[in-house]
């Protein structure tokens, strides 16, 4: 797949992005390794990952997509409680 083909300009709710994590965790766990690509391959942006999928009919998410939507709802959940211990 192309690195930014499942990747998107908006944000899931919360209570999907963690199970979806919990899932690709899953998946790379069970996963066995797959060879590398070859040079010719990593020229043309194209990378390994995990595709996860609520449903065929909505958006497809890449593991790295997700992942880093895990970490924006960790930082804002850190940010809104440092806001509410300096009132």
């Amino acid at each position: 797949m192309r690195s930014v083909t499942h990747v998107h300009p908006f944000v899931i709710p919360v209570d999907l992005t963690r199970p979806m994590e919990a899932a690709i965790k899953t998946a790379k766990v069970e996963q066995k390794e797959l060879d590398a690509l070859d040079d010719r391959i990593q020229q043309q942006d194209i990378t390994l990952d995990l595709v996860a999928s609520i449903d065929p009919k909505f958006w497809k998410f890449s593991g790295a997509f997700v992942g880093a939507l895990t970490t924006f709802y960790a930082v804002k959940s850190k940010t809104r409680s440092w806001f509410e211990d300096r009132k």
